[in-house]
């Protein structure tokens, strides 16, 4: 009951529909593993913008900002439990994948002697984003993890449609390195959505704390692959 001695801080909203390893306790913080290993993505992200500033890349700032935003949400998201964080984690989410699938289809279709207009781009981004936060919001459940793969695996499909169709880019380093990262990121994800090697009041380390260091550096490859293709 609201207001009672009984209630926890987060009880007046509804409970998200993903659930962790992590023991969620009755406080501000409900998953203190989960929620401080999300300082990972501010801190790369804050030097990823310096880094492009400095490298004169202003364009691919963005990749700091939107990691930067994407651990804001997911700190609120598991500071709290609550399917509002959930909607602002996922949405956060949405706008790398998003930005990524923008990115390629611009690149295919300028490589194509097809190019989209700026405005264009702008629009496509802020269509994909919203609808796809919006499908978060009224749909529950683990909808917005598959959304985010999807347009992840199109952004994929783009970037290999390139290499057939049109040759290869001087070079994949960044992106094998960014692929063998996430790859083991998102292992660290199942380990722990599955319940393996699960120990639910350890509140220092978890599976899906690695998954947040880890991916913290996966933007770091992307900006590098993203700054090689766009001089």
């Amino acid at each position: 009951m609201p207001g009672s001695v009984d209630s926890c801080p987060w009880d007046d909203l509804a409970p998200s529909a993903l659930h962790f390893c992590e023991r969620e306790l009755c406080g501000w913080i409900t998953q203190p593993a989960n929620t401080w290993s999300n300082l990972a993505y501010i801190v790369v992200g804050v030097w990823l913008v310096r880094l492009a500033l400095r490298e004169d890349q202003r364009g691919l700032a963005a990749i700091g900002v939107i990691e930067i935003i994407i651990g804001l949400g997911s700190f609120f998201f598991h500071m709290s439990s609550t399917h509002l964080g959930e909607v602002v984690d996922v949405g956060a989410m949405y706008m790398l994948s998003g930005f990524a699938l923008v990115t390629n289809l611009s690149r295919y279709r300028s490589r194509t002697g097809r190019p989209l207009s700026g405005s264009f781009c702008v629009g496509l981004y802020v269509v994909l984003v919203v609808v796809s936060i919006t499908a978060i919001a009224v749909f529950k459940g683990e909808v917005g993890v598959w959304l985010f793969a999807i347009q992840a695996v199109v952004a994929g499909h783009l970037e290999m449609r390139m290499y057939r169709r049109l040759g290869p880019e001087p070079s994949y380093r960044a992106v094998q390195k960014l692929l063998l990262v996430f790859g083991l990121a998102w292992a660290f994800w199942w380990v722990d959505i599955l319940g393996v090697f699960c120990d639910p009041d350890n509140h220092w380390l978890q599976g899906h704390a690695a998954w947040h260091v880890l991916n913290s550096a996966v933007f770091y490859f992307l900006y590098r692959f993203y700054a090689q293709v766009h001089r």
